[in-house]
């Protein structure tokens, strides 16, 4: 018996989307681990090129993420390229909600104006290559304090770089990390009232 993304627990209009895109069954990678995914715990996989792994993590992305504020997105996916950040984007909207769920790709080369002002609606899910992410958020354009769900697919590249890149864009990101934590402590430590 073949197993479905419903047996999974997937929503069932994401089901009837991914049907009506042709893909009924899950492939192994998604049924490893969509079910942990939805559970809310973290969840590693590697698979080959081709094999779903978008799919395999964002199921549950949009599922677990609704609600997002201006300017403070809830899902952020970090891709080393603007074409992976366009595919991503692209994959993953095309079993999004209509209208009511919004994701935006943002990358170098490009006008800040159309992701400024998408952004200033709210974006449920960022995918966001880091030169472009850094620039957005030194202008104050995105707060990273509501992210829930992080996917850095960066690092996958890590392996292929020089030790001293890797290095380097690990000590970056996991910095950009701790000072977005830290705002978020600091401002639920202050006093109100």
């Amino acid at each position: 018996m073949t197993t479905t993304f419903s047996d999974l627990g997937v929503d069932a209009g994401i089901c009837a989307r991914l049907e009506s895109r042709g893909i009924a069954a899950p492939f192994p990678v998604q049924a490893a681990t969509i079910p942990a995914s939805l559970e809310g715990r973290d969840v590693v996989a590697k698979a080959p090129t081709g094999s779903g792994k978008t799919l395999a993590f964002g199921v549950a992305a949009i599922e677990s993420i609704r609600d997002s504020s201006p300017r403070r997105p809830r899902g952020l996916i970090l891709e080393p390229t603007r074409e992976l950040a366009a595919q991503v984007r692209d994959e993953l909207g095309s079993i999004m909600e209509g209208g009511t769920r919004r994701i935006i790709a943002i990358y170098g080369g490009t006008r800040y104006g159309p992701a400024q002002a998408a952004l200033n609606k709210g974006v449920d899910i960022l995918v966001a290559c880091p030169g472009r992410l850094e620039d957005l958020i030194e202008q104050g354009m995105v707060d990273l304090s509501e992210v829930c769900f992080f996917l850095p697919t960066i690092f996958l590249l890590v392996g292929r770089w020089s030790p001293a890149r890797a290095r380097k864009e690990r000590e970056e990101h996991e910095r950009a990390i701790e000072d977005e934590r830290r705002k978020l402590e600091e401002s639920t430590l202050e006093p109100t009232g």
